[in-house]
């Protein structure tokens, strides 16, 4: 549920953003739940920006982003890399997220969000 709602106003897929809006004024990804703002909240503080990746990492990141998308030589577990997830992830489709939802048993119905003036 985390994942799918950390989005950004145009309905893709973030680790940094969220539609959902900054806690308390509104639910976060967490719907009535403990107050985390976007995804990556859940991790923060991120850690060391020297931490060294791997083969592994490297690979995993362009299973992420796609064949599509140019990985620099080197990835590390640093702000580059959680920024390049961040922006290029290519994991779900709509209708695979909308599956994933279902699957999930979240209401997929769609709604009207009542601003207050």
């Amino acid at each position: 549920m985390a994942r799918i709602n950390s989005r950004d106003a145009t309905g893709k897929l973030r680790l940094s953003t969220s539609t959902s809006g900054r806690c308390p004024d509104a639910s976060g990804i967490f719907p009535g739940g403990t107050c985390v703002p976007y995804f990556i909240a859940l991790f923060e503080p991120l850690g060391d920006a020297n931490n060294p990746g791997s083969p592994v990492l490297q690979q995993m990141v362009r299973n992420v982003v796609g064949s599509g998308v140019t990985l620099p030589a080197t990835a590390n577990f640093d702000d580059n890399t959680l920024q390049l997830l961040d922006g290029r992830q290519k994991v779900f489709t709509n209708a695979q997220l909308v599956k994933l939802a279902k699957t999930l048993k979240l209401d997929t119905s769609p709604t009207t969000v009542q601003r207050t003036q």
